[in-house]
């Protein structure tokens, strides 16, 4: 009778584990890279919960963020811990960040983005902990994994070597659409531009830029003069209501700068378009 009161003893004492946790078997471990002449994305599937992404876009600097499928868990402020390799003794886990989350997204800022990088560079794994969704009362680990991570880092140094560099950081983008060869905007696009005209009426400090793209057909001659009449038509407008044009900084791409680089009607009309942005 001793020894059970021991034995049931023993087991009340014993921590009991309430957790879920989700990460890729070695097996189903990768990073991918995806790229565009304005965008590198460096990407890792832990599967049952989301997809961590290191994501760079032209005028923006390097962040990463994780998407979660688990409905409900926006909102929640999640523990993010740097795990060292099991062969590494001397090492012990240490915090990197605690975060609140946004409709199921969870990001990081840039010093916080580049300490993550180096650490999985470094054979770190980063573990996600935050409380499950709903009343479970019970804990949520997902595991970003460092395997195969280091594998494609020169891919994606390439990309952002490669990618189009702006001499500005925007903090505010909108994009309107032409039809083929031509230079009028359209209703829609007219409602976009007063949505730039208020923005910049509360922050008249910001410069303004406007950048013309075409899709690739017709070629140089036709797409460099086609994409600066487009962004000349965005300044006309913006000019017109109330941003004075010396204020509006013009660029033009071409057909340099897809959104989409596919071949078809979805993707160049797509890239027949201005862009424009606020920046400091």
């Amino acid at each position: 009778m001793a020894r059970l009161m021991a034995i049931l003893m023993l087991f009340a004492a014993a921590p009991a584990w309430a957790g879920v946790e989700f990460g890729a078997r070695l097996e189903q471990s990768f990073w991918t890279v995806s790229s565009a002449p304005d965008a590198c994305e460096l990407r890792h599937e832990i599967p049952r919960y989301g997809v961590a992404r290191f994501q760079e876009r032209a005028g923006h600097e390097l962040g990463f963020r994780l998407d979660t499928d688990l409905s409900g868990a926006s909102g929640r402020e999640a523990r993010l811990v740097l795990v060292p390799p099991n062969w590494r003794h001397d090492l012990r886990p240490r915090h990197l960040a605690d975060v609140g989350s946004e409709a199921r997204t969870l990001s990081l800022d840039r010093a916080t983005t580049l300490e993550l990088f180096h650490a999985l560079e470094a054979g770190y794994q980063l573990s996600v902990e935050h409380p499950s969704p709903g009343a479970g009362g019970f804990q949520v680990a997902a595991a970003v994994s460092t395997v195969r991570f280091r594998d494609v880092q020169a891919e994606f140094s390439r990309c952002r070597a490669g990618m189009i560099q702006l001499d500005f950081r925007p903090v505010a983008e909108w994009r309107v659409h032409f039809d083929t060869n031509l230079s009028r905007l359209d209703a829609r696009a007219h409602e976009t531009l007063r949505e730039v005209l208020t923005a910049w009426r509360a922050q008249r400090h910001m410069r303004v830029i406007v950048a013309g793209h075409a899709d690739v057909r017709g070629g140089d001659t036709i797409n460099d003069p086609l994409s600066r009449r487009r962004a000349e038509a965005v300044r006309t407008f913006l000019d017109v209501y109330g941003i004075p044009r010396n204020r509006i900084e013009l660029r033009s791409f071409g057909a340099t700068w897809p959104l989409d680089p596919g071949e078809g009607e979805a993707a160049w009309a797509l890239n027949r378009r201005a862009t424009v942005w606020l920046a400091p």
